[in-house]
């Protein structure tokens, strides 16, 4: 069975202490594993000398055989990635329990080891009568507060992870716990000494493209021990190409001090799931948002966008970075007239006409529907600059209207006045006050027309 039958039972014995009623080697590579020197109280408990899966069978036996209050603490503390995770970080693994022999509860201890002359693939699990020492209970206490398990590192990294690495943070030596079939797949080390160079390299093999950059930027030895050092965390969301598919992940980095010195706990959980969820719940909220922002008959900005608006103005004059804007108030005139003669949908239909006539005028700046017929434009930038050619536009089209019986737009406008403007609101009520100025004279012409339409009839 491998090299397995060069490993004498002496050579295995020597590795351990000399009192041990059963001795096993293992190869953790493929959980094939030999037993030496068991007593006959421990042969009588029918327990495979040999075998190809020594953890999964160590399991199911302690089921037949442990004390019933110890039972849960074995399942929970023996399994392949915890040892390996404790040796990893201390030369031993330890663990005291009570076996039932002959019908009589004995407790037994546990000790795990490295052989030094061996392939590091291997350890050697020995146990050991323990119920007539004096200190029995002291060692049980001792094998609960053990320095460092593979629970201690989930509860640092809180979190469900599907691959753990532990790194030496002097040397960059690692070795990875716990990874998932899925995980496997991807062909990275699980062991070695240069672990963040190792990483770079991985990165541009298994990382999404649009991902690749930010991943390189960010993890890097120094800019993670400088964010461990200052918040005592460190995480980065990305997506790894499982096959074909893209999969959203989140490594989490603490550092942990034990018996055995500083390590690095790096863990990789997927994500995916939560991602998808929350890009739906942005999305369904972006649609809401854009439909409460859309004024649903003209497609021109809501009055709730045009507080929005003016919210982050106000909020830059107090700053003191607003640059310069003004304010358009647009009204329609006749919008009563036409509802009352020809029904609400002429009258809609007349509002809409208004809108896009005020839309291809201030072409550049945003235009919100603040009432039934009201309108209101902010402008900046290049419209600002012409604010006055704009109004003066609206004035020659209002001018054509008046002949030709077309809707006629009243308006008034208004600049911030940084001397003397503290909100928009001051540069609002000027605009709405020169609009009213505007509507009247405008019905006064209209009026005018009309009386001379009169005459030449």
């Amino acid at each position: 069975m491998e090299d397995l039958q060069h490993i004498t039972s002496a050579s295995v014995a020597q590795a351990l202490a000399r009192d041990y009623f059963s001795i096993y080697y293992i190869n953790v590579e493929n959980d094939r594993f030999v037993e030496y020197s068991s007593t006959k109280d421990y042969e009588e408990l029918g327990i495979e000398k040999s075998g190809d899966d020594f953890f999964n069978l160590s399991r199911t036996n302690i089921l037949r055989i442990i004390h019933p209050d110890d039972k849960e603490m074995f399942l929970e503390r023996f399994t392949k990635e915890k040892i390996l995770v404790t040796l990893f970080m201390q030369p031993t693994f330890t663990m005291t329990y009570r076996l039932i022999l002959n019908n009589v509860p004995v407790y037994v201890h546990m000790k795990a080891t490295r052989m030094k002359d061996q392939n590091d693939n291997h350890i050697v699990i020995g146990v050991s009568n323990i119920d007539e020492q004096m200190r029995a209970q002291e060692a049980y206490e001792k094998a609960h507060t053990a320095s460092l398990t593979y629970s201690h590192i989930a509860q640092a990294l809180a979190g469900d992870y599907f691959s753990i690495y532990a790194v030496d943070p002097e040397t960059d030596t690692f070795t990875e716990f716990s990874s998932t079939s899925d995980y496997d797949a991807l062909g990275i080390e699980k062991s070695g000494e240069d672990f963040f160079n190792l990483s770079r390299t991985n990165i541009q093999r298994i990382i999404y493209p649009e991902d690749r950059d930010l991943v390189l930027a960010l993890f890097t030895k120094e800019n993670l021990m400088h964010e461990l050092g200052e918040n005592g965390i460190f995480t980065i969301k990305y997506r790894l190409m499982f096959g074909d598919e893209p999969t959203y992940v989140s490594m989490k980095a603490t550092l942990m001090d034990d018996s055995g010195g500083r390590h690095l706990i790096i863990g990789v959980n997927n994500i995916d799931a939560q991602m998808r969820r929350e890009f739906e719940y942005t999305h369904t909220l972006n649609e809401a948002k854009e439909k409460a922002y859309r004024d649903q008959l003209t497609g021109v900005k809501s009055k709730h966008a045009f507080s929005e608006s003016e919210e982050n103005l106000n909020a830059e004059i107090t700053a003191g970075t607003v640059g310069g804007f003004a304010v358009t108030i647009c009204d329609i005139n006749g919008l009563k007239a036409v509802n009352d003669t020809q029904g609400h949908k002429a009258g809609d239909a007349f509002i809409k006409n208004a809108c896009m006539i005020i839309c291809k005028i201030f072409d550049h700046s945003p235009v919100f529907r603040i009432g039934g017929d009201e309108f209101a434009v902010i402008s900046q930038g290049s419209d600002y600059e012409m604010i006055d050619t704009l109004i003066e536009k609206m004035e020659t089209r209002n001018c054509e209207a008046k002949q030709n019986g077309d809707v006629i737009i009243a308006c008034g406008m208004s600049r911030f006045d940084p001397d003397c403007d503290q909100s928009v609101s001051a540069v609002f009520e000027r605009a709405d006050e020169r609009m009213y100025a505007n509507k009247k004279r405008l019905k006064g012409i209209e009026d005018s027309f009309a009386e001379r339409r009169g005459e030449d009839d």
